[in-house]
């Protein structure tokens, strides 16, 4: 995390490793910004991304990665494509937030998920483009077919591309999907991608909806 410490990493610093990753990519792949690092098997993540471009994910984004839940990541990566905005295009923005503001407490009311949005999009001061967002954690006080009935919305809207899921199990994707009008490709552990019916190089099962596909959380 180069802003979630005290001492966050100079910008200068920050950029150079960023621009490295994306500078070492082959043609056509994108670099994956995303919302959060791997984790143990255990947890289980699905993002919803183009399927046919190549995707990489070295850095981290979120609404609250920053010493007090702060938007600071945002602004890092704000700043970053002010100074660079040609790699905008060469990178998939994919950014966690959903809890209340400054906090850490997830809450999945359509008010505060379009305000969890806005404040991303306003950190990002449109230097580069939200293209996919997740909700870092599942409020259980809504289900997940009123997220995605409030996440299609903003889809809907314009205001980002792609939606993500974080810490969900088979189920919950599959509930998900029935409600969702994106066009997704899952990104979860192999736990998950069992659950599901997928093999490790990204086989599916015939069985599930036609409009997933699944690679595997790099280990």
């Amino acid at each position: 995390m180069m802003t979630w410490k005290p001492t966050p990493v100079p910008d200068e610093e920050a950029f150079a490793a960023i621009k490295a990753g994306i500078d070492a990519l082959p043609p056509g792949a994108k670099m994956f910004l995303n919302s959060g690092e791997c984790g143990p098997l255990g947890h289980h993540h699905l993002a919803i991304t183009p399927e046919h471009r190549k995707l990489t994910r070295p850095h981290v984004s979120g609404e609250f990665y920053g010493q007090g839940a702060s938007t600071a990541n945002l602004e890092l990566v704000a700043r970053f494509f002010e100074k660079y905005p040609g790699y905008a295009d060469r990178a998939f923005l994919s950014v966690k937030g959903g809890t209340l503001a400054g906090q850490l407490q997830s809450d999945g009311s359509r008010e505060n998920l379009r305000r969890s949005v806005d404040a991303i999009l306003k950190a990002l001061r449109g230097t580069k483009r939200l293209d996919l967002f997740e909700p870092a954690r599942r409020d259980t006080n809504y289900e997940i077919e009123q997220y995605a009935e409030s996440l299609n919305e903003m889809v809907k809207e314009g205001k980002f591309d792609y939606i993500g899921l974080s810490e969900v199990g088979a189920e919950t994707v599959r509930r998900a999907h029935k409600v969702s009008t994106t066009y997704p490709s899952v990104w979860c552990s192999s736990a998950l991608c069992g659950e599901l019916g997928y093999a490790r190089r990204g086989g599916r099962d015939r069985s599930e909806p036609s409009g997933l596909r699944a690679t595997n959380q790099g280990r």
